[in-house]
């Protein structure tokens, strides 16, 4: 009920996130049941408002499972939100930044939470990564092959 927990792709630290986007067909009936229940307690009689209010609850239902979804996509600890960077990732850099410059003048910097704990580690070995890939690339047979190139 709470999220799935998962890994923040910039920072690895974890956290929950919401994965429900939508509302799912029982959302609706129970939206219909809790707004005919409160027509009869108002009315004591089936009234046509009920329909009103039961498309009213659905919709502010909708709205706020949409805004809880997209409120816990954001990581909590480096402020990485992955549908920025799908839009602008300047943008989502920008805020990454700030949130990390947050980070570093915080007291609680020695916290389990603290975003800085795992980006050296993801630095290192990014840069090993490439590293490696070059080495292999220039111990291939093939790398020592002259191929024709096609020039005009």
């Amino acid at each position: 009920l709470n999220g799935d927990k998962c890994l923040c792709a910039f920072c690895g630290l974890e956290r929950r996130v919401y994965r429900k986007r939508h509302l799912s067909l029982i959302n609706v009936v129970l939206a219909f049941l809790t707004s005919t229940t409160l027509g009869f307690a108002f009315w004591q009689k089936w009234d046509a408002r009920v329909l009103f209010i039961s498309v009213v609850a659905v919709f502010l239902e909708e709205i706020f499972i949409q805004m809880r979804w997209r409120l816990t996509l954001a990581c909590p600890y480096c402020g990485f939100d992955p549908i920025t960077y799908l839009r602008d990732p300047d943008q989502a850099a920008k805020k990454v930044k700030v949130r990390l410059e947050q980070a570093r003048n915080s007291p609680t910097l020695v916290s389990a939470h603290n975003p800085w704990s795992n980006l050296g580690p993801l630095i290192a070995k990014a840069s090993k990564s490439r590293r490696n890939i070059r080495e292999k690339r220039e111990r291939s047979p093939m790398a020592s092959l002259d191929l024709p190139t096609s020039e005009n």
